[in-house]
């Protein structure tokens, strides 16, 4: 196989139901998300806006199966929890298909069995049940159609796959960064150690529930603050059900959940890491040019004096 001429970076994406979600700017499914924002150093073949992004969902590997994951034994092993797709409607209806991602066709889903969905006695949709094994398969089998796509490096859709970097890693042979909480050893060193990282993600109960499979070893949790967004309008049910996030909505309440966290931390600087892919999109502009429609300009600019390393 030729290598292509255009550098790839394949990104691993959660299984769920199909929904409305459309392309919207600082989303990398959007094609003008990379045009134009490439720096200086890197304008010409290697550039950001002449980079592929190739997305694939693992059929099965859902959010759930996802935050209970971690390596056992031997880095290229797995321990995975029995994962459910539930589906209102029939099995015939477009909204029951796959979709594996990029510009594959979506396909009939293939589980280990189904279970009439019930609510209050009567069957609206379908269960859709994986078990570990074939969810284990299917993952293995994305990450080796990503080798196949000659992609350079590896990432995921969502910070809580740190906890199977270093099952991708094995698995893919390639260099591999699944969530930018694997930054947070690189983030410490880099600061004085009077100062607290804020970890930005979707869901601060989920990630506080899960910290340890989260969290890298050696890693103080006295240096860290969690910010969740789950109650971000605009974001956070968004970002839950799997739907276009408004990006305007949403820039007044992350900068403001996040100056209030500078804000409790205070006299501590602070740095940043933002596992949350799409609030990561939107702080660099928001932090750098605060409205006053959108926020207290006042605070924000407050905020940024700090030292903020941002790990988009």
């Amino acid at each position: 196989m030729l290598r292509p001429k255009t550098p790839r970076i394949g990104i691993v994406r959660l299984d769920q139901p199909r929904t409305a979600k459309t392309a919207v700017l600082g989303d990398l499914v959007a094609p003008q998300s990379l045009q134009g924002v490439a720096p200086q150093s890197l304008q010409g073949s290697e550039s950001l806006s002449q980079t592929d992004i190739i997305y694939r969902r693992a059929e099965g590997y859902t959010f759930s199966v996802c935050v209970s994951g971690h390596p056992v034994n031997a880095p290229d092993q797995l321990q995975l929890t029995r994962g459910e797709v539930r589906i209102r409607g029939t099995q015939g209806d477009p909204q029951h298909l796959f979709e594996v991602g990029g510009n594959q066709p979506p396909c009939a889903r293939n589980p280990s069995f189904t279970e009439p969905w019930v609510v209050n006695g009567r069957a609206v949709g379908v269960v859709y049940i994986y078990l570990p094994e074939l969810i284990l398969a299917n993952l293995k089998q994305t990450l080796a159609e990503l080798r196949e796509l000659e992609c350079r490096c590896l990432s995921s859709s969502c910070g809580f796959m740190a906890n199977i970097n270093s099952f991708c890693a094995a698995r893919s042979g390639m260099p591999t960064l699944m969530s930018t909480l694997d930054l947070l050893p690189t983030l410490l060193l880099s600061l004085p150690p009077e100062d607290v990282i804020l970890v930005l993600t979707s869901n601060g109960t989920n990630f506080k529930r899960h910290a340890e499979t989260l969290i890298p070893p050696h890693v103080p949790l006295k240096r860290l603050r969690v910010c969740g967004l789950e109650q971000v309008r605009g974001f956070g049910a968004e970002v839950a059900s799997g739907t276009t996030v408004d990006p305007l909505l949403a820039e007044a309440g992350i900068v403001g959940a996040v100056v209030e966290a500078f804000t409790a931390t205070a006299p501590s600087p602070i740095g940043l890491c933002a596992p949350a892919a799409r609030a990561a999109q939107i702080l660099p502009a928001i932090l750098a040019y605060p409205s006053s429609q959108r926020c207290d300009s006042t605070r924000v600019h407050r905020a940024a004096r700090w030292r903020v390393a941002l790990a988009p």
